[in-house]
């Protein structure tokens, strides 16, 4: 147990430090383009770190002219998806000077915290640390399509009455 424990950790290790250089590599690539804009860095930044993976629904949709929501990246984000955008999220801002630290120290902090994070999912059995954010995003963003047409046009209503 002792050697397979070992072996997984090695494993996980070199992966998550090879997404957080594929990261830091597509942050610096945005930063060359889009500079000083910090949303297209996170963003490409998180497209680098997932490999493809958040775009290869939408690629197979165009190719067999359907799209299928359900299957969608942005309807059951993955794991990977979450944490490339985290680990981008920080190295964007450090490219930036929003947080104080110099890119290799961030690319050491990433690679700690995915390192953690994983080897408590896989060894002890720890659920997604990610899963309360997202299920409070899907409870917001539902809040907000619950809403008809005609409530809104029942409220445009009464709020120009209101003014008049």
């Amino acid at each position: 147990a002792v050697v397979s424990t070992q072996s997984t950790g090695m494993l996980m290790t070199v992966r998550e430090t090879r997404r957080c250089k594929k990261v830091l590599w597509a942050v610096n690539s945005a930063a060359a383009v889009y500079e000083g804009q910090w949303i297209p860095l996170i963003l490409v930044g998180a497209l680098g770190g997932c490999s493809g993976k958040f775009l290869q629904n939408t690629e197979e949709s165009i190719r067999l002219g359907t799209a299928v929501m359900s299957k969608g990246e942005f309807l059951q984000i993955s794991f990977v998806t979450k944490a490339s955008l985290l680990v981008s999220s920080i190295l964007s801002l450090i490219k930036i000077d929003v947080i104080p630290l110099s890119i290799p120290q961030g690319l050491v902090f990433s690679a700690v915290i995915l390192v953690s994070v994983n080897l408590a999912m896989a060894l002890a059995g720890l659920p997604d640390p990610f899963h309360p954010i997202t299920n409070a995003t899907w409870r917001v963003c539902s809040i907000a399509a619950k809403r008809s047409p005609k409530e809104d046009a029942k409220q445009e209503r009464q709020g120009g009455k209101k003014d008049q």
